[in-house]
């Protein structure tokens, strides 16, 4: 059996994200590191401050995650409402949005 030994910061890290986050948010920094090829021993200060930068939130699909950005940025105010319901938020997420953010699992984060 190989017993492997981390770093302190990577100790307190991972300790921090434990403590810090609800289990959703826990799930998210995991598909984060996946995403990102960090595996727990490499998990320090930085990444939690990459993935709180980045970590937008959890949507079932792209086409929800556009139009809980769209609101979000106030855009229903400027579109008038019969547009607004006629809007193909999966396009947006397609065409728009996916070059800015990504989804790993249900999960979102905005390219930084």
């Amino acid at each position: 059996m190989t017993t492997s030994t981390i770093s302190n910061e990577t100790r307190e890290a991972l300790e921090a994200v434990a403590e810090e986050y609800d289990l959703d948010e826990q799930d998210a920094f995991v598909a984060f590191c996946w995403n990102q090829h960090i595996t727990a021993d490499k998990v320090d200060s930085d990444t939690i401050t990459e993935f709180t930068d980045s970590f937008v939130g959890v949507f079932l699909s792209g086409e929800d995650f556009a139009h809980a950005w769209a609101l979000e940025e106030g855009m229903e105010h400027n579109i008038p409402s019969m547009v607004w319901r006629n809007i193909d938020w999966d396009g947006v997420w397609e065409t728009d949005l996916r070059h800015d953010y990504y989804e790993v699992d249900g999960f979102f984060f905005r390219n930084i």
